[in-house]
């Protein structure tokens, strides 16, 4: 009888030490928006290289960088696209997120267009996040872009 209540007694610890406590065991990180960028109506492509953000001069840290482009009108034969420009601690500029990571939209004679990404990146110590418009021909376009510190 001692035996059987022995292991009755080793099998409800076993399942108690299992079960699970209702506890998480990942952390929620809360982004920070560091900056946005919301420009409407642009008609000037292409543009020089623009500095969206830049972090203190011992700051590394990672981001995400969100872009929407759109042509609201009917713009036949022009082009515009957004790249996104950062260095990394090893000097890695532009790597991954589609080479340099650029959205872009071509003009179209039925209407609005659109397009748009995310990126995930890290800068290197007082590196900055810039970002140029490229393009073509004659387009109206209006440009959103999000900074945000993971």
């Amino acid at each position: 009888m001692k035996k059987t209540f022995l292991k009755f007694a080793l099998c409800v610890a076993a399942i108690l030490v299992l079960l699970p406590t209702g506890k998480s065991h990942t952390k929620n990180y809360a982004t920070t928006v560091v900056h946005k960028v919301s420009l409407t109506s642009q008609t000037t492509v292409p543009t020089s290289i623009i500095t969206i953000y830049s972090p203190s001069a011992d700051e590394t840290s990672d981001f995400r960088v969100s872009v929407y482009i759109s042509a609201p009108t009917q713009s036949p034969g022009g082009s515009a696209g957004v790249a996104i420009y950062w260095t990394d601690e090893n000097g890695a500029a532009n790597q991954g997120c589609s080479s340099n990571f650029s959205v872009g939209i071509s003009g179209s004679q039925y209407g609005a267009v659109q397009n748009s990404g995310t990126c995930v990146l890290h800068t290197g110590s007082g590196q900055s996040i810039s970002y140029q418009v490229t393009g073509s021909g004659t387009i109206t376009y209006d440009l959103f872009i999000t900074v945000e510190e993971l």
